[in-house]
């Protein structure tokens, strides 16, 4: 009788190398599949941006010739900053033009800022060597210009540098100290083909225009209440109006609809409030003898005011 034992193992070697097989076959075709998604000038392009969406920073950097340039900002840590403020979405190959060696790829993403997402084209330029095409540039060059709270903006707690830095596509990864303040969405990202100057300017949060129209309102009641305690510098309703003299109220519904908040020009942090309250008020003006006359009816004041980003919030009143 034939023993049957042999038999069952050679059907087992067989099968073993059927399954060898079949994940050489599978994990090359994996490979291809991977090498092919990034193969070509759109590839590249493609790759880099989704480098960049997972958050890798040396994947990223892999696309393309190391920027000359300090690099204290191409790192996984940064990016994910970035990446945290706004997350790259979406990202979409709209055209490719291609002589030879060379090509420039037309791309466009999302960036997801908390306020809503904001759609970036861009122009990337490739090249092919040695058979493999690659970014001639993996990160913008710039000055970051912000425009106002500069003393108060750090990256990752480092002071904004004046000198030209590297940084990556995306959201710039600014914050300040204070929950007041934040970068426009407008203005605060980079792309490749970011210029040699970055303009920020800085915006009144949620938080803040919360915190700051609190204040307005209780500084704005303390005009209302009049006496020899109200503020000189509060906001008449007529040039001969006699201060101390207004009287009346005002909700906090009126002073939301009515105010709106910036950030000053200077370094410091400021929050400037303007805009006009039409509410019923009665007052005293002089005459043409200067001598108080009695007036009520609807009244219209000019709220300009000022605070410093920051705890405990104090309204400064100030002229229009």
């Amino acid at each position: 009788m034939t023993d049957p034992a042999p038999r069952r193992h050679r059907g087992l070697f067989w099968a073993g190398v059927l399954l060898a097989l079949s994940a050489l076959v599978g994990g090359g075709l994996f490979a291809y599949l991977a090498y092919a998604a990034t193969a070509g000038p759109d590839g590249a392009v493609k790759g880099y941006f989704a480098a960049l969406a997972r958050g890798n920073a040396p994947a990223a950097l892999g696309f393309g010739d190391p920027p000359a340039g300090a690099h204290q900002l191409l790192t996984s840590t940064v990016l994910g900053a970035q990446l945290e403020i706004a997350p790259i979405r979406h990202v979409d190959i709209v055209a490719t033009k291609q002589t030879g060696d060379t090509a420039t790829v037309s791309v466009r993403y999302e960036l997801g800022f908390v306020d809503g997402s904001r759609q970036v084209s861009d122009d990337v330029k490739v090249v092919r060597r040695d058979g493999t095409w690659r970014l001639t540039r993996t990160a913008a060059t710039t000055r970051l210009r912000l425009l106002g709270a500069r003393d108060r903006a750090t990256i990752l707690g480092a002071v904004v540098s004046d000198e030209p830095l590297l940084v990556f596509p995306g959201a710039v990864p600014i914050t300040f100290d204070t929950p007041y303040l934040r970068l426009d969405a407008e203005s605060s990202s980079v792309k490749l083909s970011t210029p040699a100057e970055s303009h920020l300017t800085a915006q009144v949060t949620a938080a803040g225009r919360s915190v700051v129209g609190a204040a307005v309102l209780a500084a704005l009641r303390g005009c209302l209440a009049g006496g020899a305690h109200a503020d000189p510098r509060c906001p008449l309703p007529a040039a001969r109006a006699v201060p101390g003299s207004l009287r009346g109220s005002v909700t906090a519904a009126e002073v939301r609809r009515s105010a709106t908040f910036g950030v000053a020009a200077s370094s410091t942090g400021v929050i400037t409030v303007w805009g006009h309250i039409t509410l019923s008020a009665s007052y005293a003006a002089l005459d043409f003898s200067n001598q108080p006359v009695a007036k009520h009816g609807v009244v219209t004041l000019a709220l300009t005011a000022s605070t410093y980003a920051k705890d405990p919030v104090t309204i400064g009143w100030t002229q229009p």
